[in-house]
């Protein structure tokens, strides 16, 4: 019980992390597109 209240926030923290370097590959590859337009 206790080690699965430990683990839970970086559980929480790494889903985060996930999901923010998904966006932000997502912004850097649409960056990179737009420069390559220009």
């Amino acid at each position: 019980m206790d080690q699965k209240r430990k683990d839970e926030p970086k559980a929480r923290i790494e889903k985060f992390l996930l999901f923010f370097g998904s966006l932000e590959a997502k912004i850097m590859s649409y960056a990179y597109r737009g420069q390559k337009t220009i």
